[in-house]
């Protein structure tokens, strides 16, 4: 990666890495790799950590840029003893591990990778996160906003870490960001322009305590925004809805059964409201991704679309968004269909990997 440090400039005051000691905790295959070299990249001191051995890291770990030290099969608080000015946590390292509670007990700060690439990242960020549909609404808001001629980027969950797009963000630049829980347990200034939660239903019980300690990881999203930002919202989840007292920025809500929504489907039809009146902008039926989920991911990203072009006093061409929702395929594994053979058609529902999400599969078949 190029050298970024002599151009890199953090949206936190006095918040820089160059010449720092920083603790990756986490090496992984994507989020802790691409945070190790970012952060060479800007002049930080490297250390990784991992609790897996050498030999099952070796491809990683040839992917690391120079100067990088990695400490494979520990992750042992005793890392710190020799100094950390930052630790950044990969989303899959649990927040409670003893190395992270005895960085935190020495006042180091720790950070996600999201949060080390939010206080370098140029333009406009849209976040969305929620149980389910979060890829899927984050591929069809970047593909609405680049048809529509905007440079738009996704990152995040969906498989592009956000540092990666540092260096190649603008300042006319739109980052649309899909957000695990995991991801946002660790953010701390993070203020994304738009932000949306799509939906909240039981998942990774294993990490929480409970539903009320993952909602709580959800609704981090928009902790840190003001009242020009934007908050789209399921208002046909009773959760989701309840997440609007701790809300400071201007909430929109799009629901299957609410016409007084600001976006809701009447039939086939989807319908914006636009000072007071509702407008239809599309049917749905002519879209290549079906299904009553897909309707809710499209107006999420339609009302996402809409906001983020408004904060940039940009025209808002209806025609144009129309046609990118029309031509947007939708991505593997999410009710793919395969083929048909002797009267029966295969879908590819794969990536349903939660009760929420088969269910609304199910539903959306004849």
């Amino acid at each position: 990666m190029e050298f970024l440090g002599a151009r890199l400039k953090s949206k936190v005051e006095n918040f820089s890495v160059k010449n720092k000691k920083v603790l990756v905790v986490g090496l992984g295959f994507r989020t802790g790799l691409a945070a190790a070299n970012f952060l060479v990249s800007a002049g930080a001191r490297v250390t990784v950590s991992d609790v897996k051995p050498a030999d099952e890291l070796a491809d990683v770990i040839a992917r690391l840029d120079g100067g990088v030290r990695v400490m494979a099969g520990n992750q042992d608080p005793s890392l710190l003893d020799e100094g950390s000015d930052l630790v950044v946590l990969s989303p899959g390292v649990p927040a409670t591990i003893p190395l992270v509670a005895e960085a935190r007990h020495r006042r180091i700060p720790v950070i996600a990778e999201i949060e080390l690439a939010y206080r370098f990242l140029k333009g406009k960020i849209i976040a969305i996160t929620g149980t389910d549909g979060k890829s899927t609404t984050t591929s069809l808001t970047a593909h609405i906003l680049g048809e529509m001629g905007h440079h738009s980027m996704a990152g995040g969950n969906i498989g592009i870490p956000l540092v990666s797009l540092v260096e190649t963000a603008r300042d006319n630049s739109i980052s649309v960001v899909e957000l695990s829980s995991f991801q946002l347990e660790t953010v701390d200034t993070f203020r994304p322009d738009v932000a949306a939660l799509l939906n909240v239903s039981p998942d990774h019980m294993d990490r929480y305590s409970g539903m009320e300690d993952y909602f709580a990881a959800k609704c981090r999203i928009a902790m840190n925004q003001k009242e020009n930002d934007y908050f789209i919202y399921n208002k046909d989840d009773a959760m989701v809805r309840s997440s609007l007292a701790g809300i400071a920025s201007c909430p929109l809500g799009f629901s299957l059964v609410d016409p007084g929504a600001d976006a809701f489907i009447d039939g086939s039809a989807l319908l914006l409201r636009e000072g007071g009146k509702a407008k239809p902008v599309l049917d749905t039926a002519n879209m290549r991704i079906v299904g009553v989920h897909n309707a809710m991911n499209t107006m999420a990203a339609v009302l996402m679309a809409r906001s983020i072009l408004r904060m940039m006093n940009e025209p808002v061409d209806m025609e144009a968004l129309r046609s990118a929702c029309y031509s947007f395929r939708g991505l593997e594994h999410r009710m793919e269909v395969l083929g048909e053979a002797r009267g029966r058609i295969f879908i590819n529902d794969s990536k349903a990997t939660t009760v929420g999400a088969v269910t609304m599969a199910l539903k959306s078949l004849p």
